[in-house]
C-alpha cells in the first residue's frame, strides 16, 4: 500500500500538464480516471465516424465524378460540331476562291 502525500499538489500537476498540452476538459481527477475507463470506446466512435465521412465523400466524389465526365463528353461534342462547320465554311470559302479565279 502506498501513501500519497500532497494530493492537491499532484492534481494541480496533472491539471497543469494538461493545460499545457490545450486539454482543458477536466475539472476533477474523477474526470480524468472516468475518460482514461472510457478512452477505447471514445476511440472507436471516432474512428467509426471518421470512416462514415469518408465513405460519403467517396460517394459524394464518385458522383462528381461522372458529373464532370458527362459535361467533358458534352463539350468534346460541342466542340468537333463547331470545328466541322468552320472547316466547312473554310472549304466553301476556298472553293470559291478557285472558281473565281
Amino acid at each position: 500500500m502506498c501513501k500519497v502525500y500532497n494530493s492537491i499538489g499532484s492534481l494541480k500537476t496533472i491539471r497543469s500538464h494538461l493545460h499545457q498540452h490545450q486539454i482543458n476538459d477536466f475539472s476533477s481527477l474523477n474526470e480524468v480516471i472516468r475518460f482514461q475507463k472510457s478512452y477505447f470506446s471514445y476511440q472507436q466512435q471516432i474512428i467509426s465516424d471518421h470512416e462514415k465521412i469518408m465513405e460519403e465523400e467517396k460517394k459524394s466524389l464518385n458522383l462528381d465524378i461522372s458529373e464532370m465526365d458527362n459535361s467533358i463528353k458534352a463539350q468534346k461534342t460541342n466542340f468537333e460540331a463547331e470545328l466541322r462547320k468552320v472547316i466547312e465554311e473554310l472549304e466553301q470559302k476556298l472553293n470559291n476562291l478557285l472558281t473565281s479565279t
